[in-house]
């Protein structure tokens, strides 16, 4: 049996990614894997990815909530650095 540790080894992308996908797409963190992997595998996805992280920030933002915007910038610079093709 998969563990949640295992499909996300498989992803690709950080658990701290994942969760800020799962709260965007109001979904659980393993659909969010499942989700993440699917973008991940097409022409655009990268980007679609960096632009749900962007728009969670921008939305935090919005909220004025400090501790989020933060926590959100910081995922959103790891995924930059690791997908250089990405812009935010």
């Amino acid at each position: 049996m998969l563990t949640f540790s295992d499909c996300l080894s498989y992803c690709g992308l950080t658990e701290d990614e994942i969760n800020v996908i799962a709260h965007h797409e109001r979904i659980t963190e393993l659909v969010a894997i499942e989700f993440a992997d699917s973008l991940l595998h097409t022409r655009d996805g990268e980007q679609q990815i960096c632009d749900i992280l962007a728009d969670e920030m921008h939305h935090a933002e919005a909220m004025s909530h400090t501790r989020n915007v933060v926590y959100v910038r910081a995922v959103l610079d790891h995924y930059l650095e690791s997908h250089p093709r990405c812009s935010a």
